[in-house]
């Protein structure tokens, strides 16, 4: 399921950003042998200027070690790089001052998913830097860990050996408890970009084994529903208020019948056509969740 959860996690901060990702040729397959039980996201610098000149070296290791060095980079225009799909060689051996609740183990890279922010640590990243970090630790905690952001770890907490990345100076390891605490609030102080979701559009509906909910479109023509790590949500009906022209008030059109089930995997997209002004969907979920338009 390795590729699968890095391509749910990347098409999540795509529509919640609007930044690019870039996959790397052949990342579905690259990894160090081992067999990936990702429960948790470490957080990185490159140590190198902040450029994107060393994805080779992110792809194919070092003299000293062996490639990759990453699962994902945070390029400093905010883009990420998807660099391998399976466990890589970026965390090393676990059990440092703030591992809990993630395992102390030597076996610690099958466990996270790593993300090696381009620049060099001992001066600050650039805000769109620090931004697409936070957002993609707190999207892979929520597909991979359970939602739990104390599972967002700088490798200075998790180090065994002294490591002190992510920096903002040198030796000094930016404040991971402000980075969890963003990355909790997402949502409340971040503003995706408004060409993919508006964060008045998002909505999040309550569990139920059978409700609706409303969820304004603009025009836009996909639909997407974040369901939770292991659980899913069933959409039952969906239908649109359709207005071609904007001068009424249109009325449901039916865009889908029956069951469609949606996993964490596959968060959509769900067609629903042009000139769509708000979208009704009856579902049945075990959860809350978020769905909205892009």
């Amino acid at each position: 399921m390795s590729v699968a959860r890095i391509q749910e996690i990347s098409n999540r901060f795509a529509a919640v950003t609007g930044r690019a990702v870039h996959f790397q040729p052949g990342w579905q397959s690259r990894g160090n042998g081992q067999t990936s039980a990702y429960e948790g996201a470490v957080v990185h610098h490159t140590a190198t200027a902040s450029a994107n000149a060393n994805l080779g070296v992110l792809i194919n290791g070092r003299s000293d070690l062996s490639g990759p060095l990453t699962n994902f980079c945070t390029w400093d225009n905010g883009d990420i790089g998807v660099i391998a799909a399976h466990p890589a060689n970026h965390a090393g051996a676990s059990g440092g001052y703030n591992t809990a609740p993630l395992p102390r183990t030597s076996l610690f890279n099958k466990a996270v998913i790593g993300n090696e922010i381009i620049y060099p640590g001992a001066s600050p990243m650039s805000a769109a830097q620090y931004r697409s970090a936070v957002i993609l630790a707190r999207l892979t905690v929520d597909v991979v860990g359970y939602g739990d952001v104390q599972r967002i770890k700088a490798h200075a907490e998790t180090s065994i050996t002294g490591k002190w990345d992510p920096g903002y100076a040198p030796s000094k390891t930016i404040n991971m408890q402000q980075f969890r605490a963003d990355a909790a609030a997402i949502g409340q102080v971040f503003t995706p970009a408004p060409s993919t979701v508006d964060e008045e559009n998002k909505m999040y509906a309550h569990a139920s084994n059978d409700d609706y909910i409303s969820v304004p479109c603009d025009g836009k023509t996909l639909l997407f529903v974040s369901a939770g790590f292991g659980r899913s949500v069933t959409l039952l009906n969906i239908a649109a208020v359709k207005d071609s022209d904007g001068s009424g008030q249109g009325a449901y059109t039916t865009v889908q019948k029956g069951f469609k089930t949606i996993g964490p995997d596959q968060p959509g997209p769900i067609g629903i056509g042009p000139a769509c002004r708000v979208v009704q969907v009856r579902y049945s979920a075990d959860h809350d969740f978020a769905i909205w338009c892009a």
